[in-house]
């Protein structure tokens, strides 16, 4: 994976939010930022990944409880107090790379109450002409399987990851309209990888 950045990354401790396509998007902001992650449970027992995962620091959640999150706000505090950056993913849910998902709150709740600031960046993967489409190679979404996905991705011979920092941090006091805010930039600023159109013909097939 080539890494290719665009705009200042936030210095330590911050928050910063991006879109999320794929497990490759911690290999590829682990890279470039001093921080820890917000990353789905169950990763953390997957092989390799979650060894991976771990070693960077990764704060898992247990998305089915509810009462987990607390624990995970206080993980993410601690974090800053520490001077880190904290990562998270507030889509929930890798995508395909046609568009930006809603942003889920729950998890910018403590920067709401603290009214901290929270950074933004966008990312997003090309291959190489001749190989398979990053969309359906490096992106891990709906109903491909880790084993498939990861035996397309050994696959190919290279592919570039592309970051991109936003021109500023945005505040607010309610997590909703945190929330709402953030979308909008990171959606402004996002360059889809695949149409929509093409996207639900290969679905449909």
């Amino acid at each position: 994976m080539r890494i290719e950045t665009k705009g200042e990354p936030p210095l330590p401790p911050f928050f910063l939010v991006s879109n999320h396509l794929s497990y490759v998007d911690i290999i590829a902001y682990a890279a470039c930022l001093g921080c820890v992650f917000i990353s789905r449970g169950d990763l953390a027992d997957w092989p390799g990944i979650g060894l991976l995962a771990r070693g960077v620091g990764t704060i898992f959640i247990n998305r089915e409880k509810l009462q987990d999150i607390p624990r995970v706000i206080g993980e993410m505090n601690q974090a800053l107090d520490e001077g880190l950056g904290v990562v998270l993913f507030p889509e929930g849910v890798s995508g395909a790379g046609d568009r930006v998902l809603p942003f889920h709150p729950s998890l910018l709740d403590p920067a709401a109450k603290a009214n901290y600031p929270v950074s933004y960046a966008t990312i997003s993967y090309r291959t190489e002409p001749d190989e398979t489409p990053a969309y359906l190679a490096v992106n891990w979404w709906e109903n491909m399987t880790f084993a498939r996905h990861a035996k397309e991705l050994l696959k190919l011979s290279r592919f570039e990851a592309f970051i991109t920092f936003g021109s500023h941090a945005i505040r607010s006091d309610d997590r909703k309209a945190l929330a709402k805010s953030l979308w909008v930039a990171v959606n402004d600023q996002f360059v889809p990888m695949v149409d929509s159109a093409l996207l639900n013909s290969k679905t449909d097939s």
